[in-house]
């Protein structure tokens, strides 16, 4: 077990560029001869890659850390104060009239989440985008390569920011504004890591906000009849 409370960053970095090889190589002969307009498959084969990038991360902290395992990968109970939620809940909504009201997001951004209501089976939404797509990219984002640049530069608001741009820079699929909401989205999972000292509490905001976004999907309600969701 290493001196270290959590990975370096440069272990860090390595472990989720390992992890998303392994998932490509697992994730891959699956995807042969899958038409390019088949949003079931595409949303199954991502969160199949994801499923296999978590456990990667799991089984390395594990391995690593020993018993000290969930505490080193933030699976803890949520350390809010009511101040805290006050504005956690104000940030949101602000994020939601900014990008729903004030300056709705774009249909370009989206047609995505619409092919997903429309096409994909209910089922397989809640599972793979309400469930695991928070769960394994809060992982990786807000915990892993989060905590590794905390650790190597000492400040959680770097952190926060690096993260944030990255996880906006990793969806090349949507407009420059859509970039922007998944920035300050970043910021506010990351801001939300840092204040809880908890995985699952950015994992329960990301879970709820995907999820609202589906049912104003279902329900004809949003921008340009369908608002974004964090995928």
């Amino acid at each position: 077990m290493q001196q270290n409370p959590h990975l370096s960053l440069n272990a860090s970095l390595m472990l989720v560029f390992i992890a998303f090889v392994l998932g490509q190589i697992v994730v891959a002969p699956f995807a042969i001869g899958i038409p390019d307009n088949s949003a079931t498959y595409e949303v199954i084969l991502a969160a199949a890659t994801m499923l296999v990038m978590a456990a990667v991360i799991g089984w390395t902290y594990r391995s690593e850390f020993a018993d000290n395992w969930p505490r080193v990968m933030g699976l803890r109970r949520p350390s809010l104060t009511k101040t805290d939620v006050v504005w956690i809940s104000l940030l949101y909504l602000g994020l939601l009239l900014l990008f729903y009201v004030v300056w709705p997001l774009s249909a370009e951004d989206a047609g995505w989440v619409r092919d997903v209501a429309i096409q994909v089976p209910l089922p397989i939404i809640l599972l793979c985008i309400v469930i695991i797509a928070p769960l394994g990219e809060e992982l990786i984002f807000r915990q892993c390569l989060w905590q590794g640049i905390k650790q190597r530069f000492g400040s959680p608001w770097l952190a926060t920011s690096i993260t944030a741009m990255l996880w906006a820079l990793l969806h090349a699929q949507y407009s420059p504004q859509g970039w922007l909401f998944i920035f300050l989205a970043g910021l506010l999972l990351g801001w939300v890591r840092y204040r809880s000292g908890s995985l699952w509490a950015p994992v329960m905001l990301h879970t709820f906000h995907n999820l609202l976004t589906l049912m104003l999907a279902y329900h004809g309600i949003g921008p340009y009849y369908l608002a974004i969701a964090i995928p």
